[in-house]
C-alpha cells in the first residue's frame, strides 16, 4: 500500500521475516508524542481502533493503553479484556497481561484496585490459574487490609494448587471480615480446601 511505501521510505518500519516492524527510533517518537497529545485527540485514535480494528487483539490492546492515559479506567478495562478474549495463543495472552500491568501503574490506587479485582473476577470465571494470581497478587499488594482481595488472593492460590498459601490467605481475610456473610465465605472456602487435601472431617 501507498502508505507502507511513504512509512519506509522515510524510515520508519521495515519488514523482518514477513511481518512489518516499527523502528525503535520512532517508537520512541511516536510514545513522545502520545504522552503530549490532547485528550480529544487520544481518545479520537481510541474509538479508531475500537471501530475499524476490533478484531485485533493487538489494536485493542493499545486502545487499553491509550484511554487508561485520558482516564478512561472503565473503557480501557473493557478494552484489554477484549484484547485478552482476542488472543487464543497462551505467549500472546502473556505479552498482554504484562502490557496491561504496565499500563496500570499510572492509574491511582483507588481505581487500580477496581481494576484488578475484575481481571482477578475474570481470570478465575475462565479457568485460569496463573493470570488470576498475578491480579490477585498485585491487589493484595495494595490492598493488603481488604478482605474480598484476600479473599480473591486465597482462590487464585486454589487455581495454582498452592493450597498452603491459600488456606493462610483466607485465615487473614476471615479476620479482617466485618460481617457475618463474608466470614461464612471464608469457611466455606477453608472447607473446599480441606476437601482438596482428602481431610473430609475437617471439610
Amino acid at each position: 500500500p501507498a502508505a507502507f511505501t511513504r512509512l519506509s521510505e522515510a524510515g520508519a518500519v521495515r519488514v523482518v521475516r514477513g511481518f512489518v516492524s516499527i523502528e525503535p527510533s520512532w517508537l520512541a517518537r511516536s510514545e513522545s508524542l502520545a504522552s503530549t497529545a490532547p485528550k480529544n485527540a487520544v481518545l479520537a485514535t481510541a474509538e479508531l481502533l475500537g471501530g475499524r480494528f476490533a478484531d485485533d487483539p493487538w489494536a485493542q490492546a493499545h486502545r487499553a493503553d491509550l484511554l487508561v492515559t485520558a482516564g478512561e479506567h472503565a473503557s480501557a478495562d473493557d478494552a484489554f479484556n477484549r484484547a485478552l478474549s482476542l488472543a487464543d495463543d497462551p505467549l500472546a495472552r502473556r505479552e498482554l497481561v504484562t502490557r496491561w500491568s504496565q499500563a496500570l501503574r499510572a492509574v491511582p490506587n483507588e481505581a487500580k484496585i477496581g481494576l484488578l479485582v475484575k481481571s482477578t473476577e475474570r481470570s478465575l470465571a475462565a479457568g485460569r490459574a496463573e493470570e488470576p494470581y498475578h491480579w490477585a497478587e498485585l491487589a493484595a499488594a495494595i490492598a493488603p487490609d481488604d478482605p474480598y482481595v484476600a479473599l480473591l488472593f486465597g482462590r487464585a492460590n486454589v487455581a495454582t494448587g498452592d493450597l498452603v498459601a491459600a488456606s493462610v490467605a483466607f485465615e487473614r481475610g476471615a479476620k479482617q471480615a466485618g460481617g457475618e456473610t463474608m466470614g461464612l465465605h471464608f469457611q466455606v472456602e477453608q472447607a473446599e480446601i480441606a476437601y482438596l487435601r482428602g481431610a473430609l472431617d475437617e471439610a
